[in-house]
């Protein structure tokens, strides 16, 4: 036998080998992993954005303007507490795996994200009229809470080299459709320990988008078949289309209403000025007609940081 022959004998069974190893572990792994990332869905925010300057200009700018012109002596504004931004959401998720060969990985997985922003903000007026006479008010929004989840199936590929013994580093790209639902709730009081509130909103909605990340991993065995990993990466997640249900409700009764979410313009106008907000809702049948300036998108992107365990079957 000459020695070309003998070489790719060599090689054929060294490859035989290796493809015996290979088929000897095990191509399926599941995975549990959760953690945080760092989020501002603008839109959204919106909503408790909105009640800072409208507070500014109901009850400071306009009793400035009373006093000035002598409807009153003076007033006494305090505001309490402040409304809140949501700025982080909390992912949890299941992959399942399998090795299609020694450095690739494919994957599908469904993946479950969530995150609020509760506040609790006070105002409390005293006035002092003309006649030296003394008016007390008080309005307590506890809670105003925004929230937002969504539901993401995904498939995934998986890029993986060891970098020391057992140690591996993974960098992945994943994508699939976004399932996300959002939620707001206000409810007004006028004393301290009222039991129900004066006033009540709530507004909800629905709808569908794209979420795509990229990323890096670090995994370590902590036992056979059983490991610990650490990942980071950038995660788009974003959604429009929302419609949904509202509800309000007040000492003049109940108002229910189906309709799709838009930022709208409330222009505020008074002796004292003027000032346009912006916040985001689904109600659009008021008498004074809110400007409809553009639709509702969520942006749940950002930075994640997820940790999990990963188990070879």
């Amino acid at each position: 036998m000459n020695k070309k022959a003998v070489l790719a004998l060599g090689i054929f069974l060294a490859m035989l080998g290796n493809s015996k190893a290979g088929a000897a572990q095990k191509r399926w792994r599941v995975e549990l992993y959760g953690g945080t990332a760092a989020i501002a869905p603008g839109d959204l925010n919106s909503i408790p954005e909105f009640y800072e300057p409208y507070f500014q200009f109901y009850f400071i700018d306009r009793y400035e303007y009373y006093r000035k012109v002598g409807y009153i002596q003076d007033y006494e504004t305090k505001l309490e507490g402040r409304f809140r931004s949501l700025r982080w959401g909390y992912p949890i998720g299941l992959w399942v795996r399998y090795r299609v060969s020694s450095f690739l990985d494919l994957s599908l997985g469904v993946r479950g994200f969530w995150g609020s922003a509760a506040s609790s903000f006070t105002c409390d007026v005293r006035l002092i009229d003309r006649d030296g006479n003394q008016t007390d008010r008080l309005l307590i929004y506890d809670p105003l809470k925004i929230s937002a989840s969504g539901i993401i199936p995904l498939l995934g590929l998986h890029l993986r080299r060891n970098i020391a013994a057992g140690i591996g580093l993974e960098a992945f790209l994943a994508g699939g459709p976004l399932f996300g639902s959002i939620g707001y709730v206000r409810q007004i009081y006028s004393e301290q320990g009222q039991a129900t509130p004066d006033s009540f909103l709530e507004e909800k909605g629905n709808g569908v988008g794209v979420a795509l990340e990229v990323g890096l991993r670090l995994e370590a065995p902590v036992r056979r078949d059983v490991g610990l990993f650490l990942e980071m990466g950038y995660a788009y997640q974003a959604a429009d289309g929302f419609e949904g249900e509202g509800l309000s409700r007040d000492s003049a009764g109940e108002e229910f209403w189906e309709g799709e979410w838009g930022v709208r313009e409330d222009y505020l106008a008074d002796y004292w000025g003027t000032r346009s907000l912006l916040r985001a809702s689904n109600y659009w049948t008021t008498e004074d007609a809110p400007v409809r300036r553009r639709d509702f998108r969520l942006d749940l992107s950002g930075v994640q940081v997820r940790v999990g365990v990963t188990i070879r079957l």
